[in-house]
């Protein structure tokens, strides 16, 4: 099933609009035409012969909030774990390496068996962790020497990365993949003439995925979770304040799993959440660039067609309650004095997104009302931005300030307060709420022209369950009013439907400083951007960093926003790589 459409561009308004449309600026962004196989699975296509190269993308609709207490960390581990390969890819002799798996399993089983007898001595204090209580056992001891043993042959039997190998020495140009609460997404871009080849793996990994070194890949990701998490200032402290915000919501927990439940993954585990969320019905294919549409459809069918259609998986139903009472946190970290508002609002596709949006925009950004009336006028803070994440599911409302030297979290959330009232109490000004609009208009337009950045909107619309919500969100911010604005303040920003975090310096920790640039990205740029540069430091693979550093200077960033963050994670690379070459590092 095929159908085309030109998707538009919402409610032309502003004199910024009508000047792009006055020159036939202003058209519809690239057609995307829409295929559907008989398993369910769909394709969405843009065509567009610019560059000689492809983007091939599928995104499972699969993301943390669909895991269960226990299991939480699975869905990121799953992304992993489709890298290690097929039965065509990543092994020299495929039956010795199943067998050397289904061995393996078989120790791990009795592991797993052993340990559920080691955690009642965690429970009544004879042990502090369950790690503490396997290294001290001598049956664990001996089935962790039989497995490593069967590691070891495995590896022999590998060829490692091979997936990746065979996309480079093709031509890739960037390939990656990544988790979030509401989907998971892969992702590469290719020369156009080897599109039959990126149809060729991406199905053979959906259909024939062998999960191989799986324990070792969890130790991985456990390792992963300490750099990003526990090695960060802030880390443990936001998972902390993010397990209070939502009380029911499944997005409660982290993304990557609460450490106990990662410890104890299992393949069989992976291997049944891979059957129920995997499935062509929950799977949606991107493709963009220099083909035609006529053999990209064909290579759909005759490569993903293979797969059987499978059950649809069980829906979400738990809803987050209303909150009846503002929550508190103070966290102390090495971290300047900062003051964060959280509110629980609707997320994607819901009726106020548009004004929502339109709210966060107007209090963020060089020319915001924060960073004019807050750090500019008072001088009461040196940043401060608003965020709305438009979930799947839920959708959250975040301001946050840092203070200015001198300045305490008491005064500073005043100040913060009496910010987000005047939006309340006041209609923003006409020419005020025009310019949000023209900004993002313009922001549409530029993505509608390039089929790469428009397959990475449809990855985001389509991931969180319909394509469509990319030219219905722009229209709704396009139809938003002051008073529309001013109604969604009231009702959103209350204080009984906030947690207020207040970050203290930690004693004896230095004030942080701040690269110069950072505080010119967008919120959540800033964010990822914090967390890259954190987990930096910690690493201490040279051969690492230096892949690292080569990412970052083939891949100079699309816009200035992604220059800058791109600049500043470079330095970093360069800082660290520097500093283990004085010391001496042996990798």
């Amino acid at each position: 099933m095929s159908k085309t459409t030109a998707p538009g561009m919402g409610l032309l308004r502003g004199a910024l609009a009508a000047a792009l449309l006055a020159t036939g600026a202003a058209q519809a962004g690239l057609p995307v035409t829409e295929h559907v196989l008989a398993n369910g699975m769909r394709f969405l296509l843009i065509e567009d012969h610019t560059a000689p190269t492809i983007m091939g993308a599928w995104v499972a609709h699969v993301g943390s909030s669909n895991e269960t207490p226990g299991q939480t960390g699975l869905t990121h581990l799953l992304e992993h774990m489709m890298f290690k390969g097929t039965k065509a890819i990543g092994t020299k002799n495929l039956g010795k390496d199943l067998d050397l798996i289904a061995r393996q399993e078989g120790l791990m089983e009795a592991m797993r068996m052993r340990s559920r007898d080691l955690l009642l001595d965690v429970r009544q204090g004879k042990a502090a962790t369950l790690a503490e209580a396997q290294q001290a056992d001598a049956e664990c001891k001996r089935l962790e020497e039989e497995f490593q043993k069967l590691v070891v042959e495995q590896r022999d039997n590998m060829i490692p990365n091979e997936f990746d190998q065979i996309m480079q020495k093709n031509g890739e140009l960037f390939g990656n993949a990544f988790t979030s609460q509401d989907m998971t997404a892969y992702f590469n871009v290719l020369p156009a003439n080897k599109l039959e080849l990126w149809f060729w793996l991406e199905s053979d990994r959906l259909i024939n995925p062998v999960f191989r070194e799986f324990y070792a890949e969890r130790d991985v990701v456990y390792e992963e979770r300490r750099m990003r998490t526990e090695a960060t200032p802030i880390g443990v402290h936001e998972e902390a304040v993010n397990s209070i915000f939502w009380q029911a919501s499944p997005y409660h927990w982290p993304i990557i799993g609460w450490p106990s439940d990662v410890a104890e993954l299992s393949m069989a585990q992976a291997q049944d959440y891979h059957h129920t969320w995997y499935g062509p019905g929950n799977v949606t294919g991107i493709l963009t660039g220099d083909f035609t549409t006529k053999e990209a459809i064909q290579l759909a069918e005759r490569y993903f067609g293979r797969m059987e259609a499978r059950p649809a998986p069980p829906a979400l139903v738990t809803l987050e309650p209303v909150q009846l009472g503002e929550v508190r946190y103070t966290g102390e970290a090495e971290i300047n004095p900062t003051v964060n508002f959280r509110y629980h609002c609707g997320g994607f596709k819901h009726v106020d997104s548009g004004a929502l949006q339109v709210l966060a925009s107007l209090l963020s950004g060089e020319t915001g009302r924060l960073q004019l009336n807050l750090v500019q006028k008072q001088k009461q803070a040196v940043r401060a931005w608003a965020y709305y994440e438009r979930m799947k599911h839920e959708g959250a409302f975040q301001v946050e300030a840092e203070a200015a030297q001198g300045v305490d979290n008491a005064t500073l959330e005043v100040a913060l307060d009496a910010e987000l009232r005047r939006l309340a109490d006041e209609t923003v000004p006409a020419r005020e709420l025009q310019k949000i609009k023209n900004a993002f208009f313009v922001d549409t337009y530029r993505e509608q022209q390039n089929a790469m950045r428009a397959g990475f909107e449809l990855i985001s619309s389509a991931g969180m369950g319909d394509w469509h919500e990319q030219e219905a969100f722009s229209a709704r911010i396009q139809a938003v009013t002051a008073e529309d604005v001013q109604r969604v303040a009231r009702q959103i920003l209350r204080k009984e439907n906030r947690m207020v975090t207040w970050w203290v310096r930690k004693a004896g920790s230095q004030v942080a400083v701040e690269p110069e640039g950072l505080s010119t990205l967008p919120a959540e740029m800033q964010e990822a951007t914090r967390q890259g540069l954190s987990g930096i430091k910690q690493m201490s693979d040279k051969a690492a960093l230096s892949d690292l550093k080569g990412q970052l200077e083939s891949s100079p960033g699309a816009d200035a926003n992604e220059a800058t963050m791109n600049r500043l994670l470079l330095e970093a690379v360069s800082t660290r790589l520097a500093a283990l070459e004085a010391q001496g590092g042996a990798k």
